[in-house]
């Protein structure tokens, strides 16, 4: 959709943040009472053969953000009405969140050079300055407006993902309340076959046009999930997801996070190491796409949640934590508490079997936790 703040996936993670223009919808819509879910019909359309561009592809009590009035320098994007508010001549000092993470290379290693297929080989990107971030435009949490809102548009169990575990994941990664949504108003998506695969697909733009009637006036954002493919317009093959940053709403699949797509198995069949590198895959989609939300672009320095993906492997690679340059930037947006986030996030590990993840975390408290080096102590 022209005029409008978009991030798209595609054959990989996910995109970066798209430039920003004007955008068709700048205030936010009317909050709707909540219903019971509905179910979605969809009407058929014709498919064609057609190439991918390359692109990127129960209530959850979160540790406690600190509380404090949001006063950036960024714009508010619910009411902002153009890409960018000037605050020349403004007497208030700019708030600037100091680093939250100490430099380690050991824990957050260098991003090595590209391969000829990875995404900054395919998609060359000079990555985003934590002034960058600070100044640009973005939606704002506030005491009012928080919840990361997960709605399901069918059974993610399906998918190895149900809506507990990713909303649980999201209250302890980004330290916001995160909670189970259910539609308010029915809606008909349009699909089409896809040749390749013989599977149906859900037009993209579809979602995005109806998801804004879903957000609640507590919502900083709704992610609207769903087990079948994606595709945002007849020309292309597929994507796993997009966004409309604007309106704080997001639409993803995890139809292709199974190795086995487009034939996955019954979940119950999967044997431990497949069912965690499908759950690792989704949990990875949604914590990128809402950190694309909160205003980061891709992490082109360190290995990093927030690189960009060109394929399964680099998604495989990516780790599931964020770079500390990456950190800095959502404490700023949230106010999180990084020494809680990691208590939490390292309990959700341990909870769900992810060891390798929850002895990265037991490393990173220990090492908050030790004085810090002498040559850092003497500066």
């Amino acid at each position: 959709m022209p005029n409008a703040l978009r991030t798209s996936l595609a054959i990989g993670a996910a995109a970066a943040l798209a430039a920003l223009a004007g955008w068709s919808r700048s205030a936010r819509p009317a909050e709707r009472p909540r219903a019971p879910a509905v179910t979605t019909p969809a009407a058929t359309t014709p498919a064609s053969e057609a190439t991918v561009p390359p692109s990127d592809p129960g209530r959850a009590t979160p540790p406690r953000a600190t509380a404090r009035p949001t006063d950036d320098d960024a714009p508010d994007l619910a009411t902002a009405t153009g890409p960018r508010v000037s605050h020349a001549g403004s007497r208030r000092k700019p708030r600037v969140t100091p680093a939250v993470e100490r430099d380690d290379p050991a824990a957050f290693p260098p991003l090595p050079p590209p391969g000829p297929m990875d995404w900054l080989a395919v998609h060359p990107e000079d990555g985003q300055s934590f002034e960058a971030f600070r100044v640009a435009p973005r939606r704002q949490v506030t005491e009012a407006r928080r919840t990361l809102r997960v709605l399901p548009l069918d059974d993610l169990a399906a998918a190895g993902a149900d809506v507990p575990t990713i909303t649980a994941y999201l209250a302890a990664f980004y330290g916001l309340p995160s909670e189970p949504g259910a539609a308010t108003a029915p809606a008909t998506f349009t699909t089409r076959v896809n040749p390749s695969t013989n599977r149906t697909q859900v037009l993209t733009t579809d979602v995005l046009r109806w998801l804004p009637g879903e957000v609640a006036s507590t919502d900083y954002c709704v992610l609207a999930l769903t087990t079948r493919d994606l595709y945002p317009s007849p020309s292309w093959n597929f994507v796993f997801g997009e966004a409309a940053l604007v309106e704080g709403v997001g639409v993803f699949s995890f139809a292709r996070m199974d190795p086995r797509f487009p034939w996955p198995p019954d979940p119950a069949r999967r044997d431990a190491a497949e069912a965690l590198l499908v759950k690792r895959r989704c949990l990875k989609v949604v914590s990128h796409e809402v950190g694309h939300m909160f205003g980061l672009e891709h992490c082109v320095e360190r290995r990093c949640l927030l690189n960009g993906c060109n394929h399964v492997a680099e998604m495989d690679a990516t780790p599931m934590h964020l770079c500390p340059a990456c950190l800095r930037k959502v404490v700023h947006a949230t106010g999180l508490d990084v020494d809680a986030r990691y208590r939490a996030l390292l309990a959700w590990y341990r909870r769900e079997g992810l060891d390798d993840e929850a002895a990265w975390v037991e490393r990173r408290i220990a090492a908050r936790a030790a004085p810090p080096p002498a040559a850092a102590t003497d500066r």
